[in-house]
């Protein structure tokens, strides 16, 4: 599934535009889309900062607004595992008493990654192009950055 997220309308100040609920001017022209949404129930700090900082700046249909409530949820699941990570520590002590990672470590990389992944289903508008980058654009953006960074890599360590 592929999402079109359109930029929100401004008003004259910069700010949302203060068109009604589904109007054209409040859904950026696009049918079936709608104006924002309240936060989903549950949500926490993190998974509100994210509701609220994509539904201000961008305009969704309701699939991509079922999506971007996973990813609120998501992002509020790492922000729970990096409190763990925060009180319990890096290593806890296993069964015997020996130091091991501790298992929130891995879960909150795994969250990470998923919460990446649940963003890049957005599909959100490249700030410079003004609308979102296909699947091909994206990896070869990063095949380039890749070869960039290889390439400045080499020259920092010939100087």
């Amino acid at each position: 599934m592929t999402a079109k997220a359109a930029r929100r309308p401004t008003g004259p100040t910069g700010g949302p535009s203060p068109a009604p609920s589904g109007t054209p001017e409040a859904t950026g022209g696009r049918p079936g889309c709608i104006a924002p949404q309240e936060v989903p129930e549950g949500l926490h700090a993190a998974g509100t900062a994210l509701w609220h900082a994509l539904t201000d700046a961008f305009i969704f249909d309701p699939q991509e607004l079922a999506l971007l409530a996973v990813a609120a949820r998501q992002a509020d699941d790492v922000a729970a595992l990096e409190a763990v990570i925060e009180r319990d520590g890096y290593t806890v002590a296993g069964s015997a008493g020996q130091p091991r990672v501790n298992g929130a470590v891995s879960e909150v990389r795994q969250g990470r990654l998923a919460l990446g992944k649940i963003l890049g289903m957005l599909a959100l508008p490249d700030e410079d192009l003004g609308r979102p980058l296909t699947r091909a654009q994206r990896q070869a953006q990063h095949a380039a950055n890749t070869r960039w960074n290889r390439e400045r890599a080499r020259a920092d360590g010939a100087t």
